[in-house]
């Protein structure tokens, strides 16, 4: 009569068994695997990401720096627009005070000579 144990060894050690065991072990090795990898690769995506931040900030600070002195630029030349406008308004002022004094002359020389008439 064989032992428990014994019985135990030769019912387990079914092949079979040995290789759904072993299938499952390589199994969990390559998922191992893989999801180191995975780690990896989501690091290096992060650091990438970190490059490309840091690139369009640098950009971005550059492309300010750039646009600043044209924006001044606009600026100056709005203010000279308004400044002409209001040289512009100023000198038909001017103009038309001038005309008005002309007419006012004028009248007065035309009243002077129908008086002295």
């Amino acid at each position: 009569m064989q032992s428990r144990s014994q019985l135990c060894l030769d019912d387990c050690m079914d092949p079979l068994v040995i290789v759904v065991t072993v299938v499952a072990v390589v199994l969990c090795l390559v998922l191992l695997v893989v999801g180191v990898q995975t780690i990896l690769v989501l690091q290096q995506m992060r650091q990438t990401l970190a490059r490309v931040n840091r690139l369009t900030e640098s950009a971005e600070n550059n492309l300010n720096r750039a646009i600043a002195p044209l924006q001044n630029l606009g600026g100056m030349m709005e203010g000279m627009r308004t400044g002409f406008k209001m040289l512009e308004l100023f000198s038909s002022f001017l103009h038309k005070q001038s005309s008005a004094d002309d007419e006012i002359a004028l009248t007065d020389k035309a009243k002077d000579k129908t008086d002295s008439k």
